[in-house]
């Protein structure tokens, strides 16, 4: 007894893009179904046409919602006015965001003696990066609406994105304070250190693929932590040496998926 269409699809969307794209070499007939708009609009955040109506720029036409799913995997959309990159996790479809650095909050930010803002160099998500000309009191937040995320809610985790100039100073095995929390309650702090070159055994940045550093700031989970429905805080800041620091640039802070 030939098993119907409908339950095929079903199945395949019960699965993961990954198994829906193998589902797809087996025969005519499963590529049919499992490359469906049925099928990946399953994979597809719910939501998904809201967050590309707040897209900053026209956005092509794509021929399938497997098209878009991929489209969203490989390039990275801004929205709410290029405030926010916004883009899918590959393997689950899972939204992840990168507040761009006029979103967040900077200490002294808007003071040209302290903080640059400028052109973005290559590789960069946004059209402007913040770069720290000179600062004792060195302190960034960014904040996201936890609704805003996937749900269910998996694990997330935050993570600050920069590089240093050449003529930078004060970083080096500097310890920095990183927190993820709701911004109604008080967050466990962790320190960090943007540099710490030269000495074993400290956490240290990570080189991402495109040439940038990044350093977890924290993260969160729903199901453990019952975040339902408030905003959370991302937050790096150095406010007890109080020493000179300088050559920070900031392209943001990045929310993704711990799978991503």
């Amino acid at each position: 007894m030939a098993i119907p269409m409908a339950c095929i699809c079903e199945i395949i969307a019960l699965t993961s893009p990954r198994d829906a794209c193998r589902f797809s070499a087996v025969s005519n007939l499963f590529k049919e179904i499992a490359d469906s708009d049925l099928v990946w609009n399953r994979f597809l955040p719910p939501d998904i046409d809201d967050v590309l109506a707040r897209a900053a720029a026209d956005l092509p036409q794509f021929a399938s919602r497997k098209q878009l799913y991929f489209s969203l995997c490989n390039r990275p959309i801004l929205i709410d006015g290029g405030r926010t990159s916004f883009w899918l996790a590959r393997s689950s479809g899972r939204k992840c965001y990168m507040l761009s650095p006029r979103s967040l909050m900077i200490a002294w930010g808007e003071n040209q003696n302290y903080w640059r803002w400028g052109a973005a160099p290559r590789g960069s998500r946004f059209p402007e990066v913040a770069e720290l000309i000179r600062v004792c009191w060195f302190d960034i937040k960014g904040r996201i609406d936890i609704r805003s995320l996937s749900t269910p809610l998996a694990s997330y985790s935050a993570y600050l994105v920069f590089r240093f100039t050449e003529e930078s100073f004060g970083f080096r095995n500097l310890p920095v304070e990183v927190t993820v929390g709701p911004v109604d309650r008080e967050a466990a702090v962790r320190t960090d250190f943007l540099n710490s070159d030269g000495m074993e055994g400290r956490p240290h940045p990570v080189e991402r693929r495109d040439g940038w550093l990044e350093t977890r700031l924290g993260g969160f989970s729903e199901e453990e932590d019952h975040y339902d429905g408030v905003e959370m805080e991302l937050r790096v800041s150095e406010v007890r040496e109080l020493n000179w620091k300088s050559g920070l640039i900031v392209q943001g802070i990045e929310i993704r998926p711990a799978e991503a």
